[in-house]
């Protein structure tokens, strides 16, 4: 802060030894000491609480960061749980779309089909029918 050589301070030692007396130079330098460590504690108390601002002006930077990553982040989770219910309708859209062919082909799979023993009875009726209504042309030849 100040910059006394060594003998500048003994210039202004001899100065005031002679301007104040030998009797009130201890008092003298007795309250300029405190007055020294007034100005010291004060300077100290200015430098913390400018030191305590810098630093709470930093926090506040940093809340303010936070915060915004906060609020980016529930957007991110925001969109992600919109696209995963999206997903699920869509899911549930082709579960049900499925689960009506499946019951579409088993329905049609359980219907009375005809097998071989309903198709040979039915040849055998035709047959009967023919030979009823044939015989008398067949019997005249």
């Amino acid at each position: 802060m100040f910059d006394f050589s060594f003998w500048e301070l003994a210039i202004v030692l001899m100065v005031a030894l002679v301007v104040v007396g030998p009797d009130k130079l201890p008092v003298l330098a007795a309250k300029l000491g405190r007055w020294v460590g007034k100005v010291k504690q004060m300077l100290t108390a200015v430098r913390s609480d400018i030191e305590q601002e810098l630093k709470s002006a930093e926090l506040k930077e940093m809340l303010e960061q936070q915060q915004n990553e906060i609020s980016q982040l529930r957007n991110i989770l925001k969109d992600a749980q919109q696209s995963t219910h999206n997903e699920i309708r869509d899911i549930a859209g082709e579960q049900s779309a499925m689960s009506k062919a499946v019951d579409t082909a088993v329905t049609q799979v359980q219907a009375p089909q005809p097998n071989e023993a309903s198709i040979s009875s039915a040849e055998s009726s035709a047959e009967s029918t023919n030979s009823i209504h044939s015989s008398p042309t067949e019997e005249k030849s």
